[in-house]
């Protein structure tokens, strides 16, 4: 019988608050500069002048995180393995291996052009780029210098979903880890290498969407130019989604702006596994009914804002329910986390809580949902193949 733990972790500690907190701060540093000019990949300029009556959202947003910080006590995560799981290590390779092939051989993905990557995806490369960054996570919480050909093999497959055009897959990869390392520990005793090791690498997946279309059409010359003769602030500040996202809140803070319709009312069918694909989200999306109303000279997705959806629903109240809706769920996902022994499936759990907290920033509350279930389906679904490896290696090899 494993040891559940009963002591709380520390007030400070990376709790789904703390990450919401982080992020949060994250997405609203725009606000603190004041006025932002947006470049986008094709050369266009959009001038935004951010409203100071958004300081009250902003404000409202940053008192209800750090309220539910203070008053919503947590218990210590109990993520420690005891035992052998080489039957999931086994099978999530299988797994990296099999949707790693089926995407290298569907060339879409390697166009140019976004949308047609994007018309080209399908569950068969949500699978794969969900089990690169499961594949690193789970290493990590078993022991990497143990499991180092999956180390490598989980890398490899994330390099090639960046060099398709994806930076979420490394990002929530690098934030699980976070997650895995400093849950039960304070943040206060953050070493400094911690924090450079943090700002290196969110410079780094800046940096490179400035130059990922350059890298993907393989015309090196032209990345060397972007980084040489531009400043690397500017080739960051290009690949930074919080500018554009921020305005999101901005514009309906400003316009006192209020969706006509809400995708709200069909999470609860979205969270039936594969339901989500027979529900049209598209009429009622965020991001459908505000990029034609603030952004449609942008030729580009414009992403969405779960702050700003909250608010055109339901005003300033709006803002309170975003926060106990996201703590809410992820307390949910942590009270099964300390109650199953499978590291592959706390491994689930834990990029589900990354997808509500850290990614949630620039989605609507249906689309970072629907990302935490697709995480928990690929586990599953690994699962039901690492059991199977398991009863196939005779009984004398089996892992206790």
């Amino acid at each position: 019988m494993q040891r559940k733990p009963t002591s709380y972790a520390p007030i400070f500690a990376l709790r789904p608050q703390v990450w919401l907190l982080v992020s949060t701060i994250l997405y609203f540093l725009p606000f603190w500069v004041g006025s932002y000019e947006y470049i986008s990949e094709y050369g266009g300029r959009y001038r935004i002048d951010y409203n100071s009556g958004t300081i009250y959202a902003v404000a409202l947003a940053l008192i209800s995180i750090i309220a539910a910080i203070l008053f919503i006590r947590d218990k210590k995560m109990d993520l420690s393995i005891e035992g052998n799981y080489s039957h999931e290590a086994i099978a999530i390779a299988i797994f990296i291996a099999v949707f790693g092939i089926y995407t290298l051989y569907t060339p879409e993905l390697f166009e140019s052009a976004k949308s047609l990557v994007l018309e080209s995806t399908n569950r068969g490369h949500y699978i794969f780029y969900n089990i690169c960054a499961i594949g690193l996570v789970y290493s990590l919480m078993v022991g990497w210098k143990k499991h180092m050909m999956l180390v490598l093999l989980s890398l490899s497959g994330l390099a090639l979903v960046m060099y398709i055009g994806h930076r979420s897959a490394l990002a929530i990869a690098i934030a699980g880890c976070v997650y895995l390392q400093f849950r039960n520990k304070s943040l206060l005793k953050l070493k400094p290498l911690h924090i450079i090791g943090a700002l290196g690498m969110i410079l780094f997946l800046a940096v490179y969407k400035s130059i990922y279309l350059a890298v993907k059409m393989g015309d090196f010359s032209a990345v060397k130019t972007r980084l040489t003769e531009n400043p690397l602030m500017d080739n960051a500040v290009i690949g930074l989604e919080q500018f554009l996202t921020f305005a999101h809140l901005d514009f309906v803070v400003t316009y006192d702006y209020s969706l006509p319709c809400s995708n709200l009312w069909n999470i609860p069918i979205s969270l039936i596994p594969f339901m989500d694909e027979f529900v049209d989200v598209s009429t009622c999306g965020y991001n459908t009914q505000v990029q034609q109303v603030f952004f449609s000279a942008y030729r580009g997705g414009v992403a969405a804002n779960i702050w700003a959806e909250f608010y055109a629903i339901f005003g300033y109240a709006g803002i309170p329910l975003v926060v106990l809706a996201i703590v809410g769920l992820c307390k949910a996902l942590e009270y099964f986390m300390n109650r199953i022994r499978s590291p592959l499936l706390k491994t689930g759990l834990i990029l589900s809580i990354i997808n509500l907290t850290v990614y949630i920033q620039r989605k609507e509350l249906i689309g970072g949902i629907v990302s935490a279930k697709r995480v928990i389906l690929v586990v599953l679904l690994v699962y039901g193949l690492a059991y199977a490896v398991r009863m196939l290696t005779p009984r004398k090899l089996r892992p206790a």
